[in-house]
C-alpha cells in the first residue's frame, strides 16, 4: 500500500462525484496539498483539501514521525490554509483504518500514538469496506455543511 492506493481508493470507490486535482511531487509542490476537492453537497459547493498520509509503520507505538509524517512545508500550508476554511484534513491510513484528522492537528501528528489519532479524528473509516466508507464520509460531508 501507499499514498497512492490511498488516493486511488478514495477516488474510486468513497468519495462523491465531483471534480478533484491530485499533486505528489515533493520537489515540485512544496506547500501544495496532496488533494484540492470540490463536490456538491445539498445542491451547493463543498471545497475541501487533503493532505494524504500512509503509514510504513502501522504496528508502532507512533504511526509517524518526523520522518514519514509531516513535513514542514506541509505544516505551512496547512496553518495557512486552516485560517480560511476549516475543510482541511490530513487523510492517514495506518494498517486497515483511514483517519481524517483536522487541520488544526497538524503540529501535533508526529510522534502521535494511533489512540490519538483516533481521539481526534472527524472521521475514522475502515479502509476494507469502501460501500460503508463512502455512506459515511457523505454524511459526514453534509453533516459539516449544515
Amino acid at each position: 500500500m501507499s499514498e497512492a492506493n490511498l488516493w486511488a481508493w478514495l477516488r474510486d470507490e468513497v468519495l462523491p462525484l465531483g471534480q478533484y486535482s491530485r499533486i505528489e511531487s515533493p520537489d515540485t509542490a512544496a506547500g501544495f496539498p496532496d488533494v484540492d476537492g470540490l463536490t456538491l453537497i445539498f445542491g451547493k459547493p463543498f471545497a475541501f483539501k487533503f493532505e494524504l498520509k500512509f503509514s510504513h509503520c502501522p504496528h508502532s507505538d507512533n504511526p509517524f514521525n518526523d520522518d514519514t509524517g509531516i513535513r514542514k512545508s506541509q505544516r505551512k500550508w496547512i496553518r495557512d490554509a486552516t485560517r480560511y476554511s476549516p475543510y482541511v484534513w490530513v487523510v492517514a491510513e495506518v494498517g486497515d483504518t483511514v483517519f481524517f484528522l483536522p487541520g488544526r492537528f497538524i503540529d501535533d501528528i508526529n510522534d502521535a500514538t494511533e489512540y490519538n489519532l483516533i481521539l481526534w479524528a472527524d472521521l475514522v473509516l475502515p479502509r476494507h469496506d469502501a460501500k460503508y466508507a463512502a455512506k459515511h464520509l457523505h454524511a459526514f460531508f453534509e453533516k459539516v455543511m449544515l
